[in-house]
């Protein structure tokens, strides 16, 4: 069984550079048939750059963990990646996909 994930929503694939926590998230609903989800972890190299909540009715929150510094990546816009793992009664499985935002740039200086 490989959990299929579905955005619910506005799939947000930038992200501007400051922008509030609140301001951004990315809603996954797990796609019916599944059991219970009891956990959700973030995977990936930039899985500490963001947290993933469970929500009730099978539906996941993702949000950034930190405000973003866009001038701290270099001189292209970065894309962070995360995969999804679900914890359910009998262990972990990995969720089919993967989510990627490109941090977008605004002028502050």
């Amino acid at each position: 069984m490989v959990p299929v994930l579905t955005a619910v929503g506005e799939v947000r694939a930038t992200l501007l550079e400051n922008t509030p926590i609140a301001e951004w998230s990315l809603l996954l609903a797990t796609q019916g048939g599944l059991p219970p989800v009891r956990e959700v972890a973030l995977l990936g190299a930039d899985a500490s750059r963001f947290h993933a909540v469970l929500l009730p009715g099978h539906q996941i929150r993702i949000t950034p963990a930190m405000l973003f510094d866009r001038e701290a990546f270099g001189a292209t816009d970065p894309v962070f990646v995360v995969l999804l793992n679900l914890r359910f009664d009998t262990g972990w499985v990995a969720a089919e996909g993967e989510w990627s935002v490109t941090l977008l740039g605004v002028d502050d200086t």
